[in-house]
């Protein structure tokens, strides 16, 4: 018959209106009698269908897809503070190439808020944009899903780092040669597959040396750089990226990251730039944990996607509460970049929210060193 919906502007839109049809409208003037409507102005259920056919016009114009062909995602929408509005952009690729919804945009929900999406289950890569009030718009790397699998997504989840998102996508960032340029682009903030597009709108300053000559520097997390010689070198970055003064900002307000790495020289590589993972699974759609008791951490360092990878050969982590005196947190090793930890914050330190710091090299001297402010808060 049609849908609910409401406004996805800046407006508050309070009275839901239902979309029909004209035919279906017509009907109901025609019968003159009252109508009554019941639904969800944003409902906390999406089902997203696109079936593709390869190298033939598909036989069958309906397709029917039954529960068992759909996978499970639970969209944890976080934010940082309350009364935040989000709207998403949701886009299925066929393996052609073709895309289906990048001019739909979901309906706006609150954050924080949660929301279970079904998917279906094929060779149809999804990926999501996240466009919340005031901030820089989130976007995910593009996937597929398995019939039954069970997903959970979580949005703005801490810890926030500057970096490269887990898996190549044509907009996120990289490290690399494109045509004549060099290109050094990083997302002022990264969590895995979920990476932050503003490279030109956030407040940053990135400087470039390729061995001990600076060769470039903006004001944003993106250079590209024309008659850069491809011989091998060794390349120092560093970047600097801060909230500013937007008021629903309120953890990772800024990361000071350097990375250094060796080229084999050549357009075709891909620079073995390090980019480290740390989450906090049991943190709140706030980004807060629990003082007083245990509080689990992963901490994870993974290579550029299609570099050369290395293995890590030592990493570390360090926590403070004031940016001045470190402590250094234990780290256990679970796989090659792979670590968990367990802190416990104190009690008195409810209401704040720490510092982390940490150092990572691998097997061919490529490093990460990065410092994050506010990285979470303590509740």
């Amino acid at each position: 018959m049609g849908e609910i919906w409401t406004t996805d502007s800046t407006e508050k839109g309070t009275i839901p209106t239902m979309r029909i049809s004209r035919a279906t409208a017509h009907g109901l003037v025609a019968k003159a009698r009252p109508v009554v409507i019941t639904g969800q102005a944003v409902t906390p259920y999406v089902y997203d269908l696109m079936d593709s056919a390869q190298g033939q016009i598909p036989t069958k114009t309906a397709v029917t897809v039954t529960p068992k062909e759909l996978a499970t995602v639970k969209d944890v929408v976080g934010a940082h503070i309350t009364g935040v509005q989000v709207k998403e952009q949701r886009v299925g690729t066929a393996p052609g190439g073709t895309e289906i919804g990048e001019l739909y945009y979901l309906k706006t929900v609150p954050a924080p808020s949660t929301r279970t999406s079904y998917m279906q289950a094929n060779s149809v890569a999804w990926d999501s944009e996240l466009y919340y009030s005031d901030y820089p718009y989130a976007a995910s790397v593009p996937r597929r899903f398995r019939a039954g699998e069970q997903v959970t997504e979580r949005w703005m989840a801490p810890v926030l780092l500057s970096g490269l998102q887990d898996g190549d996508t044509w907009d996120g960032g990289r490290v690399r040669w494109i045509d004549d340029y060099f290109v050094f682009e990083v997302s002022p903030l990264v969590h895995r597959q979920q990476y932050a597009r503003g490279f030109d709108s956030v407040d940053a300053d990135v400087v470039l040396q390729r061995n001990g000559v600076e060769v470039g520097a903006d004001k944003n997390t993106r250079l590209w750089i024309p008659n850069l010689p491809d011989d091998p070198a060794e390349f120092h970055a560093t970047l600097t990226t801060r909230s500013g003064s937007n008021n629903a900002w309120k953890y990772s307000t800024e990361v000071k990251s350097t990375w250094t790495w060796k080229s084999k020289g050549g357009r075709s590589e891909v620079m073995p730039i390090i980019t480290a993972d740390i989450d906090l699974p049991t943190a709140d759609e706030l980004s807060r944990v629990p003082v007083g008791r245990a509080v689990p951490l992963t901490f994870g360092l993974r290579d550029q996607a299609g570099s050369e990878a290395s293995p890590i050969a030592s990493a570390s982590l360090e926590l403070s509460y004031d940016g001045t005196s470190w402590i250094s947190v234990p780290l256990t090793k679970t796989g090659n970049g792979q670590y968990k930890a367990s802190i416990t914050h104190p009690k008195t330190a409810a209401g704040q929210a720490p510092f982390l710091r940490l150092s990572a090299v691998d097997a061919n001297g490529n490093k990460v060193e990065q410092e994050v402010t506010r990285a979470y808060g303590l509740r």
